[in-house]
């Protein structure tokens, strides 16, 4: 007898018949539809499939129109590529208890609200920040004399901003850097720049209180100087048109003074006693001595 020199080749899944007609049934228990989502099964009777639970492939339902509807036979591998791995849910038994219209109206509702979904918005919390120290916590310094005092106040209280020297009066070597300069803290360096800031600050803003003092003690001397040339610039504006209205004052005054004195019967005036002349006197000088200071003021 011939023997084959040829090699076994490896078996793999066979292409799926979209229905089976077998009578065993798998020992597990029965799949629940309405235990289900409803994008894992589909009831369309050209097409009812439901999402295995173990492989999750999408297995044909067959007799779905009869008592016992169940899963076919399948492997658990795409046909023709992987191991024909027979599936342990193979005709298994489906309890078909929501009709197609249920189905149906849980399945647009689902496609609704996956629509409407929004991703949430990721709030991280903030981090804490360390606890600041005590020097910082304290209001800082408002002027340069605070803050010398705050200064030296650090500098005698703080071991590493103190000015260790021995017993002969001289600075100890570990006290100073390589260049020479005394070692500080950090709130020792902070608030000598604090110092040396308000300090600029200050001295900056006295010369600009100086110099608005200056701008304005001239702005004072110049408006005084410029008081006098106003003033006669306003009278010589005005004194015409106030000349016009005393002169045309007088000439009413005096045009009333006849009219008093003329008969209205006869139209002719009439004979002053020595009385009323001396009060018309005084009355003309009167009137006569305005007209004087007018024209002298002007």
């Amino acid at each position: 007898m011939p023997v084959s020199t040829t090699e076994p080749t490896a078996r793999t899944a066979r292409p799926r018949r979209s229905r089976t007609r077998s009578r065993i049934v798998s020992s597990l228990p029965a799949l629940v539809l309405s235990t289900l989502k409803p994008h894992q099964y589909d009831l369309r009777p050209a097409c009812a499939s439901l999402t295995c639970p173990d492989c999750k492939t999408v297995v044909p339902i067959t007799g779905l129109q009869t008592k016992r509807p169940k899963l076919v036979s399948h492997d658990t591998g795409r046909a023709g590529k992987a191991p024909a791995v027979r599936c342990r849910s193979s005709n298994r038994l489906v309890t078909v208890d929501v009709t197609v219209r249920k189905w149906q109206e849980r399945l647009e509702d689902g496609s609704v609200e996956a629509a409407a979904r929004r991703a949430t918005a990721v709030r991280r919390k903030p981090k804490t920040p360390p606890t600041p120290p005590l020097s910082r916590v304290v209001p800082g310094p408002r002027t340069a004399d605070d803050a010398h005092k705050v200064y030296v106040t650090h500098r005698r209280r703080c071991t590493a901003c103190s000015k260790p020297r021995d017993q002969h009066g001289k600075l100890l070597k570990q006290a100073l850097d390589k260049h020479g300069n005394l070692l500080a803290c950090a709130d020792g360096r902070r608030l000598g720049q604090i110092y040396v800031v308000l300090q600029w600050q200050d001295a900056a803003r006295r010369r600009g209180s100086e110099l608005e003092e200056r701008l304005a003690q001239y702005a004072e001397h110049e408006r005084a100087r410029s008081l006098p040339v106003r003033r006669a610039a306003e009278v010589a504006r005005y004194v015409p048109a106030v000349n016009r209205a005393n002169e045309q004052r007088v000439r009413d005054e005096l045009d009333a003074t006849l009219l008093e004195l003329q008969d209205h019967k006869t139209g002719r005036y009439r004979k002053l006693d020595h009385f009323e002349r001396a009060a018309l006197d005084a009355r003309v000088g009167a009137l006569f001595e305005v007209l004087r200071r007018e024209a002298a003021r002007a």
